[in-house]
């Protein structure tokens, strides 16, 4: 005999009802864009974080210059006349680009973060409204530190996704765009081969995040939040458990 599913209050199978419910969490979780997250941000954050994007291309556009630099110093030594007269320019050089280059470095890595950490702080105070205002059944099927755990992890990866990582994905474009211009202008057959080889990196990256590396950190996570709702609910029943004589 066929088994018949449960139907909820609505006249809607069991099953139907689950659907419904992955559906909407998956609607709930939809991804934004990098500049919809600033909405939670005031002019001065958006000012801060504007000044430390152009400091991080800007330091990133000095490594480039270094290695052109240290390119002609090496090419100086190998100089027979007047050794000195050509490597005193080259080092000076050298010395005020990397100056700069710490400089840069030190506005973009103070710039960004300060202002992730406001940004953060107002998404934090908005997901906490937010949870206030869910339905009770919301709470039914998750544990008791889940939504503590979420505010905090999930606020956490935004300002580390607004600040350090912004900055070295800025670094590293502006790097690899001028080192590029710079290959392409000294010597562009070997650039050329060098190019060829980049899908090849791209594919063995691919393939090295499908095989499980980059799921590490999701599944630390999960263990994580599984841990800590573990040990809330733990903490939060001793008096049930002493009341009880039940500890060991």
């Amino acid at each position: 005999m066929a088994e018949v599913a449960p139907v909820n209050e609505n006249g809607e199978s069991a099953i139907e009802g689950k659907d419904e419910k992955k559906k909407k969490e998956k609607e709930d979780l939809r991804a934004v864009s990098f500049f919809e997250l600033f909405r939670f941000a005031s002019t001065t954050e958006v000012l801060l974080a504007s000044v430390g994007i152009v400091a991080a291309i800007a330091a990133g556009a000095t490594q480039p210059l270094l290695m052109v630099l240290f390119g002609d110093l090496t090419d100086a030594t190998a100089s027979d006349t007047a050794i000195m007269d050509i490597l005193t320019p080259l080092v000076y050089s050298m010395l005020y680009v990397a100056t700069g280059a710490a400089v840069l470095s030190l506005i973009a890595y103070w710039s960004l973060p300060h202002a992730a950490a406001t940004v953060a702080s107002n998404v934090r105070a908005a997901y906490f409204r937010s949870v206030l205002r869910s339905e009770l059944s919301t709470f039914d099927t998750k544990m008791s530190g889940a939504v503590v755990v979420d505010i905090n992890e999930k606020v956490h990866d935004i300002e580390k996704g607004l600040s350090l990582k912004t900055a070295e994905l800025m670094q590293a474009s502006a790097q690899m765009i001028l080192g590029i211009a710079f290959a392409f202008y000294y010597c562009w057959q070997l650039t050329l081969v060098v190019v060829a080889l980049l899908p090849l990196l791209v594919v063995a990256t691919a393939c090295m995040y499908k095989s499980g590396f980059g799921q590490e950190q999701m599944l630390g996570k999960k263990a994580y939040e599984y841990a800590a709702n573990l040990a809330n609910e733990a903490v939060s029943a001793m008096r049930t458990v002493t009341s009880f004589n039940g500890e060991v």
